[in-house]
């Protein structure tokens, strides 16, 4: 039963793994990509937030 429970930790920390893996891919692109080629859909107010706090 011991097996068991290694085998699902494992399992589910790979898993964690992969999808962090993939949101550290997927969300500065995005970001990137919005905000240079669709700067209409990201709020304008919130630019001014971002940029104030750099």
């Amino acid at each position: 039963m011991q097996i068991l429970y290694h085998y699902i930790l494992s399992m589910m920390i790979r898993f964690l793994r992969m999808f962090a893996f993939l949101l550290t891919l997927l969300v500065p692109a995005t970001y990137i990509a919005i905000t240079t080629f669709h700067q209409e859909i990201f709020p304008l107010l919130h630019c001014y937030g971002l940029l104030h706090n750099l």
